[in-house]
Formats: C-alpha cells, sequence, structure tokens
C-alpha cells in the first residue's frame, strides 16, 4: 500500500511538471505560431491544438462527367473534383455512372468523396451512361453500310427508357445518300437526318 501511494504521488508530480512546462513553451509563442506547429499538444496525445476551430467537410452537388479506374471526375459548377466513391456502394452492388447527379463531399486539393448518388431519370448498361436526355445513333450508307438491325435494337432501348428521344444520324452522305435508312427510319416516326462530316453537307 505504501508502495502504491508513493508511486501514485510520483505520476501526480510529473505530469503537473510536465503541464507546467508545456504552458511555459506555449506561453513563448504567438497565437499564429502556435496554430503552425503540428507538434505542440494540448495534453492529450492524439489531439493536437486547433485553437477550438475543426475542419469540417465541405458537402455539395455535382454532376459525373468521367469515370475512369475507380475515379470519378465531378463537375461542381465550380471546379471539377477527382472523387472516390464510398464503399456502401459496393457493398450495395451499385456503381455510379457517367451522367448521375451525386452527393460529394470535398476534401480539398481538387480531391473528394462520393457520398450518394441522386435519383436517376434513366440509366443504359453499355454504354454505362445515366440521365441521358438524348441519344444520337450515327449510322453511315457507305464504308460500311450500318446493318439496320444495330439502330433497331439501340432505338428500342432508348424507347423503354424514360425521357430519352432518339435521333437517327446518317453521315457520310457524301458518299451515299443512305435512301434506304433515311425512308425506312422517317417513316418509323424517328427524327432522322443526313449529314456529312467530311464536306459539313447538313452540319447547320
Amino acid at each position: 500500500e505504501i508502495c502504491a501511494c508513493l508511486v501514485g504521488s510520483e505520476m501526480c508530480i510529473r505530469d503537473r511538471m510536465c503541464h507546467v512546462l508545456r504552458a511555459r513553451i506555449l506561453w513563448t509563442f504567438t497565437e499564429a505560431e502556435k496554430c503552425a506547429l503540428p507538434h505542440i499538444w494540448t495534453g492529450k496525445k492524439s489531439r493536437p491544438m486547433t485553437n477550438g476551430l475543426q475542419s469540417m467537410p465541405i458537402m455539395g452537388e455535382g454532376r459525373i462527367q468521367k469515370a475512369l479506374s475507380g475515379f470519378y471526375y465531378v463537375d461542381t459548377g465550380s471546379a471539377v473534383l477527382t472523387c472516390r466513391a464510398r464503399g456502401k456502394f459496393r457493398k450495395e452492388g451499385i456503381s455510379p455512372l457517367v451522367g448521375d447527379r451525386v452527393e460529394v463531399r470535398e476534401l480539398g486539393n481538387g480531391e473528394g468523396f462520393v457520398e450518394a448518388i441522386l435519383p436517376r431519370k434513366n440509366a443504359f448498361s453499355r454504354p454505362a451512361v445515366a440521365n441521358i436526355d438524348q441519344l444520337v445513333i450515327i449510322a453511315s450508307g457507305a464504308i460500311p453500310v450500318t446493318d439496320p438491325f444495330l439502330i433497331d435494337r439501340m432505338t428500342a432501348i432508348a424507347d423503354g427508357k424514360e425521357g430519352c428521344g432518339c435521333v437517327i444520324c446518317i453521315n457520310k452522305c457524301d458518299l451515299d445518300a443512305g435512301d434506304c435508312l433515311y425512308d425506312t427510319y422517317t417513316a418509323a416516326g424517328f427524327p432522322t437526318l443526313r449529314v456529312s462530316a467530311e464536306t459539313g453537307e447538313g452540319m447547320d
């Protein structure tokens, strides 16, 4: 019992001396210098001095412009953030898509986290995109001639998506006017254009 009391008293004295020494060290610095010293502690080993100010993450919304190798490039209107998605999406079997409106948590230095995916108007698997307003299908009547089956497949997929219009664009009309394709899809009620990327015909 005596040994325990002595040890306890010694620990109290040592802690008090450390506290006084730390107070004297901090007293020699200005408030600005204290903020610039990451290794001056307030007494708790896990918490550096912050002058009572905690850096809070900035939450915002934006649209995913590009997805590449697990990174999502989110346009917030004022900047494009390079973001990772939260692990909860993987657990739920959900993946953010290009075109998604998302909530992001900004971490600084142009980086952030995708925190939530806002409700989608529509989504496609190939290509993996979301919230498409209009799908433009590029076809050709020459070199090579586009198989109408491919156009039919894409128009059928688009027709099943809410809020997604479909336009048929027949390119290379300087080589072949694509009359067969034009007549077929105009008769089916699809807006159909004939253009030439080479000569600029129909681009207006």
